[in-house]
């Protein structure tokens, strides 16, 4: 880890932009935060970042069993429960910083394997390291664009993690506040839900503060969800990840533009920074 927080702080000062990203998103989000509060957040961030590079490696190429001591697990009855009811498990997740390691700490520590939904990475050699890495700890790699495959996995009464929490402006896109602040977000959820009335399980993982493993929590699954409404379950959602991300903001993923694409009407929070396609 502490080479890691070295990656970390190397990254911060040669990223101008992405450190403009964070910095943006964090004072958008935070903006009860004094400047010199949100500048904190934003290099303890990119430690994280760092030390999340060494997680991924420990993920990939380390036996889960080895890891098994590094995770308190926190509501694994949640889970044991909704996957009890045996109609498949959306396991509703997010891009926090430790998220390559969430699944061997889970397979080490309760046996279960998610399937997990991803976008691909757009450079070949590292989409073949990643994915290759992810099957060693995870029952199967879906997609994102691959609807049926999501929907088939949950009628076969699979779990599937899935993190919506990116910008995104694909079918299932709508205008959802996040932190008080409108941002293009994907209502699917409520849809797959619907379709293959899978329970939906909140779970997110916390780094402790102290480098000594980490926390995994299993939330009850939603009840009265979905509903007829699927904003209202995205803000639903987004309220239960603020909450998370509240305890620890500096593991978030804030290096994405989670604000972009928005309609006209909204304004472009990133437009003096000019990223490659």
């Amino acid at each position: 880890m502490w080479v890691g927080r070295l990656l970390g702080k190397l990254f911060y000062l040669f990223s101008h932009k992405r450190r403009r990203i964070a910095a943006i998103n964090i004072a958008t989000c935070f903006p009860e935060f004094s400047s010199a509060q949100q500048k904190n957040v934003v290099k303890k961030h990119f430690d994280s970042l760092g030390m999340s590079i060494i997680e991924s490696a420990m993920t990939w190429w380390k036996p889960s069993e080895s890891l098994k001591t590094l995770a308190d697990i926190e509501g694994k009855a949640n889970l044991d429960e909704a996957i009890a009811l045996q109609r498949g498990v959306i396991v509703l997740s997010a891009h926090f910083n430790s998220l390559e390691i969430a699944s061997p700490l889970v397979i080490s520590n309760t046996g279960y394997a998610f399937q997990a939904v991803y976008q691909a990475n757009s450079n070949p050699l590292l989409e073949k390291i990643i994915t290759d890495g992810r099957k060693n700890n995870l029952g199967a790699l879906i997609s994102h664009k691959d609807i049926r495959q999501m929907i088939r996995a949950l009628k076969q009464k699979k779990m599937v993690w899935y993190a919506p929490d990116q910008g995104y402006t694909g079918k299932f896109s709508e205008i959802v506040p996040f932190f008080s602040t409108p941002a293009a977000s994907n209502t699917a959820v409520s849809r797959l839900a619907k379709i293959s009335g899978a329970a939906v399980v909140p779970f997110f993982i916390r780094q402790k503060t102290d480098n000594s493993g980490y926390v995994l929590t299993f939330l009850p699954a939603l009840d009265n969800f979905p509903t007829s409404d699927n904003v209202a379950d995205t803000e639903r959602y987004h309220h239960l990840l603020e909450n998370e991300i509240r305890k620890a903001p500096e593991q978030y993923l804030w290096i994405h533009r989670r604000f972009k694409n928005r309609p006209a009407q909204y304004p472009d929070l990133y437009k003096d920074i000019v990223l490659r396609k």
